[in-house]
């Protein structure tokens, strides 16, 4: 997952102009592809089938590349609101996805979530590494971090542009186009493997 759990306030709704540059699909009955009504907006585990659960990584990952290029697309300069926010928010439906499948994954296993799993793995890390690997992308971030202290944000929103431009630097963002070509290379590898190596036995 691109983004983590913080709260991000101070936030005019304008600001999520691009959460919502994503073309909209006809409503689909799978269950993971809406927020749901139940506690913590996730829905029954015994409603959801192994391929409702491969749709919705796939289609969360898409509707995530089409966000994040509409950050980089943006013509206005990078601002808390248009990267950091805009960027926190555009996996959201990944996120829902993921929150479903790995609980369940950890505590309840079985062949085929085993078998999904390690499928997804690679998909996952290719996702991630054009995500925190992208110069363009890179750039508004750090355009943020560099000016953060001169703008008028509060102690919580430069600690969330803080840890958002740290992540990226972990991630490999700093690297050379050949260093991160070999940290891809890798991740592909460790992917598959980590996830295999996290699953209960059957």
């Amino acid at each position: 997952m691109i983004a983590t759990t913080i709260t991000l306030g101070g936030c005019k709704s304008q600001d999520n102009a691009n959460v919502e540059a994503v073309t909209e699909k006809p409503a689909s009955s799978n269950a993971l592809m809406a927020k749901s009504n139940n506690k913590h907006a996730i829905e029954s585990f015994d409603k959801i089938t192994i391929d409702n659960y491969r749709e919705a990584f796939l289609d969360g990952m898409a509707k995530q590349t089409e966000r994040i290029k509409a950050i980089i697309d943006n013509p206005a300069a990078p601002t808390f609101a248009n990267t950091i926010v805009a960027l926190e928010k555009s996996g959201e439906e990944l996120e829902r996805a993921e929150g479903t499948f790995y609980p369940l994954s950890s505590s309840n296993s079985t062949q085929e979530i085993r078998d999904l799993s390690k499928e997804m793995s690679p998909m996952f890390s290719k996702h991630g590494d054009a995500i925190y690997m992208n110069p363009d992308l890179f750039k508004r971030v750090k355009t943020v971090y560099d000016d953060m202290d001169s703008t008028q944000l509060t102690h919580e929103q430069m600690k969330v542009v803080e840890k958002i431009y740290k992540q990226f630097e972990r991630n490999g963002a700093n690297l050379s186009d050949a260093d991160k070509a070999r940290l891809s290379e890798l991740n592909q590898d460790f992917r598959p493997a980590a996830s295999v190596l996290q699953q209960p036995p059957a």
